[in-house]
């Protein structure tokens, strides 16, 4: 049996599917609306790490902060350590988080990921991607541990 929907209907699931083929919502779309941010806004955030070059040694304290996120947003930082991505959130002080402006600072101090037996992070470039609570990247950008001349 064929039935007849209407074009309005037709649109509305056609809304629907865009919307979940690019990942956000209509309850995201009306909150970012309501707060005044747009979905081009997010698509500006950028994630900067300093100090770039990273000094492979232990004890560095590494700042990484952001800007153009959405704001008052729980962010998760994800890199890959030993091989694999894992979320250094529970690792950098303060957790992640924006502000009402939507920018964020943390700072993770290296430690035994690049010392004693196991070497988890070795001097090279890494990708540091942040994401929101949904797992969508937000941001990348390239966080290089360089080794450190000999005194």
């Amino acid at each position: 049996m064929l039935r007849i929907i209407s074009t309005k209907t037709v649109l509305a699931l056609g809304g629907i599917l865009l919307s979940t083929t690019l990942g956000c919502s209509q309850a995201e779309k009306g909150a970012m609306k309501v707060s005044g941010v747009s979905a081009k806004a997010m698509s500006n955030a950028k994630v900067t790490i300093s100090p770039s070059p990273v000094p492979y040694q232990r004890k560095v304290k590494v700042t990484i902060s952001g800007s153009g996120f959405a704001p008052n947003q729980e962010l998760e930082l994800i890199m890959p350590i030993g091989g694999v991505p894992s979320d250094i959130s529970a690792m950098v002080k303060p957790k992640p988080k924006t502000n009402a402006q939507g920018t964020f600072s943390t700072v993770w101090t290296l430690n035994n990921e690049i010392g004693g037996k196991q070497r988890l992070l070795e001097p090279t470039t890494y990708t540091l991607e942040v994401l929101n609570t949904d797992g969508e990247v937000l941001a990348k950008a390239p966080f290089v541990l360089q080794k450190v001349a000999a005194k």
